[in-house]
């Protein structure tokens, strides 16, 4: 079975906005260390403020859920504050929360090739690993020898497990 190239045209993104679990006076308090003591208290009794009038954006959780196939990744991010002219969308867009989403699927989709075409006990044929080049992102053509696209799939595994998304593969 061929593995596409992962697109990201392809993937549904869902952003969802929570109310954070930690949301005591001790802990929002606790957050701020920005060195001026009486902006740290005004931006924390803010907060507060807006939390006791059921404003949940005051203190949420901001979760990006990447979708493809049935596989799915997610990124949150904890403890934010949006204004009144933010959303969840922006917030998630400028924190680069989306590419994370992105990033972590398409590791998920290589491992899962990897996995898929060292589980049926023959060697990965060069049409294999184009394959599974093609879906993480890394960009080889048939003219190149295998050695070279083994190499390619190999550093770029070893770049997704430098930045977080997956383990280490040896």
């Amino acid at each position: 079975m061929k593995q596409p190239k992962l697109r990201r045209s392809e993937v549904t993104f869902t952003v969802t906005c929570e109310p954070d679990d930690c949301v005591s006076e001790k802990d929002i308090r606790g957050h701020f260390a920005s060195g001026d003591d009486a902006l740290d208290k005004a931006d924390a009794d803010a907060i507060i403020e807006r939390l006791r009038r059921d404003d949940h954006t005051a203190w949420c959780g901001i979760i990006v859920k990447a979708e493809w196939r049935g596989l799915e990744a997610t990124d949150a991010v904890w403890a934010c504050t949006l204004g009144e002219d933010d959303t969840p969308e922006q917030y998630a867009e400028d924190q680069g929360m989306f590419d994370e989403a992105f990033e972590q699927l398409k590791a998920d989709v290589a491992r899962r090739t990897v996995a898929f075409k060292a589980g049926d006990g023959r060697e990965a044929t060069k049409a294999d690993l184009l394959d599974i080049a093609r879906a993480i992102g890394v960009n080889v053509s048939n003219r190149y020898p295998v050695s070279t696209i083994r190499h390619s799939i190999r550093r770029q595994l070893e770049d997704l497990a430098w930045k977080g998304s997956i383990k280490p593969v040896r």
